[in-house]
């Protein structure tokens, strides 16, 4: 069952990003601003947060990257010209302020027992 919830839900990000690419593609074609719709990490919501978010939904631990990626799609760099890197200083600077764990290359939250890792 947890397998069929991924699977949809990294359908559902791929394809919030196809439309967003797409909205953008047609503002530049039209000239015109289209308002895009609204990410579920879009800003305000600073990328630590919306890190902390995204790993108590997938209860467990994930690479850098599969962070950074899942906030790239849910609209957290929208409108920022360095918005992969600024997610990347913010996760590591979590990192080095202990409010996110780094054991063997995977991020997870301090609370969680070893077995997330």
């Amino acid at each position: 069952m947890s397998s069929a919830k991924e699977a949809l839900e990294r359908e559902i990000t791929e394809l919030e990003e196809q439309i967003r690419v797409r909205r953008a593609a047609l503002a530049q074609l039209t000239g015109s601003p289209i308002p895009a719709a609204r990410g579920r990490f879009s800003p305000p919501m600073r990328p630590h947060k919306a890190a902390r978010v995204y790993l108590e939904e997938t209860q467990h631990a994930v690479t850098q990257s599969e962070i950074i990626d899942a906030l790239v799609a849910g609209g957290a760099s929208d409108g920022k010209k360095r918005g992969r890197h600024n997610i990347r200083i913010s996760l590591e600077k979590c990192v080095e302020l202990g409010t996110l764990i780094d054991k063997d290359g995977k991020l997870g939250l301090p609370e969680w027992t070893p077995d997330k890792f």
